[in-house]
């Protein structure tokens, strides 16, 4: 790796907030073209976690989801994959679509879709924000498991089930919609 390419590497893994500059390695010393740019820890700008009160709120709400009235679509990549009203609404409310990106993606390997009937269950440390999300069968057989470096998600663990039946859907869902 050539010196100017490991700087300007070196510029994005740089924690601190001070702006940097950074000129194509063929530029002048002091040109127009330069871009500046201000490195940005992701602590910083990560949104306020929820108050105690509004997580045993949301905790409440998705303990009165029972069943759904509709299947929902959150991505053109994944289209087979459907939410049930209460997996959307703690998406919505969390923004974890990026949870549901992760069990869908896991999909195309065969040993999933072997399995019809998946639990995933995503436990969160809330002090380092780091989680792990994991996969099993419903016997406690461990398909899948994934470390996730930062997490925002308010809730210490949420169970999800996903269920494909090798029809049209396969349909992502809380227990208590099962």
């Amino acid at each position: 790796m050539s010196k100017t390419l490991a700087s300007q590497l070196d510029l994005f893994t740089n924690t601190n907030t001070e702006k940097e500059t950074f000129a194509p390695a063929n530029a002048p010393e002091e040109t127009e073209n330069m871009i500046t740019i201000g490195v940005v820890d992701l602590q910083e700008v990560s949104k306020p976690r929820l108050p105690e009160s509004k997580v045993n709120n949301l905790e409440y709400e998705l303990s009165c989801f029972c069943g759904t009235e509709e299947y929902h679509r959150w991505n053109s990549i994944f289209r087979r994959h459907v939410l049930t009203d209460g997996v959307k609404y703690l998406a919505d409310q969390t923004g974890a679509y990026w949870l549901m990106d992760l069990i869908a993606s896991y999909q195309c390997e065969s040993r999933m879709r072997r399995n019809t009937f998946q639990c995933w269950t995503l436990k969160v440390d809330l002090k380092t924000q780091k989680a792990v999300v994991a996969c099993d069968n419903g016997n406690g057989k461990i398909l899948a498991e994934q470390k996730i470096e930062y997490t925002d998600f308010p809730l210490e663990e949420i169970k999800l089930y996903m269920i494909d039946d090798g029809g049209q859907y396969a349909v992502i869902l809380l227990p208590n919609e099962y």
